[in-house]
C-alpha cells in the first residue's frame, strides 16, 4: 500500500468519524429536548392556571403556545421554560385573555 493510499484512507476515516460524532450529538440533543419537553408539559399540566399551555422543545429552544387568562400566568410559564435544564431560548406565543369554548 502506498503512502498516498494510506493517507487517503486515514483522511476518509477521519471524515467518517466526524460525521458519526455529529450525528450522535444530534441524537443526544434530540433525546434531551424530548425529556425536557415532557418535564415541562408535566409541570404546566399540574398547574390549573397553565393547563392550556403547550410546549415544544427543539434545539434547546422552548416554544410556548396555548392560552392563559392573564399575563402573570404567561410570564410564569415562560419562567418555568427558561429555568428548565438546557433551555437557552424561549419563544412565548401564549394567547392571553378570556377563553370561550364552543359547546
Amino acid at each position: 500500500m502506498t503512502a498516498m493510499v494510506r493517507t487517503a484512507i486515514v483522511s476518509g476515516l477521519g471524515v467518517v468519524a466526524l460525521v458519526l460524532a455529529a450525528g450522535c450529538a444530534s441524537i443526544v440533543g434530540d433525546a434531551h429536548d424530548r425529556t425536557v419537553e415532557r418535564q415541562l408539559t408535566d409541570q404546566l399540566a399540574s398547574d390549573p392556571g397553565l393547563a392550556y399551555v403547550t410546549v415544544s422543545v427543539r434545539d434547546h429552544t422552548a416554544y410556548l403556545g396555548g392560552w392563559v387568562s392573564n399575563n402573570t400566568r404567561s410570564r410564569k410559564a415562560e419562567k418555568l421554560a427558561a429555568d428548565a435544564p438546557g433551555i437557552t431560548r424561549v419563544f412565548n406565543s401564549i394567547a392571553v385573555g378570556i377563553y370561550h369554548r364552543d359547546h
